[in-house]
């Protein structure tokens, strides 16, 4: 079990380092998919779990966490007025952007390469997009309890850049704004994506009154559908909305 160390900033020029509660990573769907495909299929399984435990987990797992505290008129400001989808019941808006970290990534694709250990290099970023998951459930009730309880207030939305017709070149901007390559290490490079590769970030809407609102994840494309491996283990690794399902 480990923590995700967050960067918070509750205002601007201040950042507090804080801890989540210890999260898992977990590979029960891995496992379960594994099983019902029949018995030769379960040594390479053992295998990746084997390492998982013993080294994999511990060495190249290292979750952290961007954190910001925006007013509305602020993220309107620098990221354009279109993002928050013209929501008015959104008040205070949090910045996210949470990582693995690189190790994963370069062990997954070092295993890959390397004679005999290809299925416990693709099982490594398998778990890798499910642990960028779990770092956002973590993370999502870290807002919940720190951010929005003390002041009333509760998570009403998640807008996603590239989802509800955002532009998806404002990764600059986020990486920019929120310092997240001193911090975490997180960088844009000028794409619609962030790097290392497994990284997300979301904007958090805030509210006074309480709501249910999930987002809808939109499939890859293309999508491979039943074809997909992360679709058998139970729906998109993208999925971008906490305790949602598609």
């Amino acid at each position: 079990m480990k923590k995700v160390k967050i960067y918070y900033s509750p205002a601007k020029d201040i950042i507090w380092e804080r801890e989540s509660e210890p999260m898992e990573v977990d590979l029960s769907a891995v496992e379960k998919h594994y099983l019902a495909l029949g018995e030769k299929h379960l040594k390479p399984l053992e295998k990746f779990m084997d390492f998982w435990r013993q080294e994999g987990c511990e060495r190249n797992f290292n979750p952290q966490a961007r954190v910001i505290k925006m007013s509305r008129e602020e993220t309107e400001k620098t990221f354009g007025s279109d993002l928050l989808c013209h929501d008015e019941e959104v008040g205070d808006v949090v910045l996210a952007i949470w990582t693995l970290g690189a190790d994963l990534e370069k062990e997954s694709s070092r295993l890959m390469s390397t004679k005999g250990d290809l299925m416990t290099g693709f099982l490594m970023d398998v778990a890798g997009s499910i642990a960028l998951y779990n770092i956002h459930e973590t993370l999502m009730d870290w807002v919940e309890k720190n951010i929005a309880a003390k002041e009333s207030s509760f998570i009403i939305r998640e807008f996603y850049p590239g989802f509800d017709s955002v532009d998806q070149n404002m990764m600059e901007k986020v990486v920019n704004a929120s310092d997240a390559t001193k911090t975490i290490g997180v960088e844009a490079r000028g794409s619609a994506l962030l790097f290392p590769r497994k990284t997300q970030c979301s904007f958090v809407g805030l509210g006074t009154k309480k709501r249910e609102k999930a987002v809808t994840a939109i499939p890859c494309n293309p999508c491979n559908g039943a074809k997909c491996l992360y679709y058998q283990l139970g729906g998109c690794h993208m999925q971008i909305m906490k305790n949602t399902r598609p």
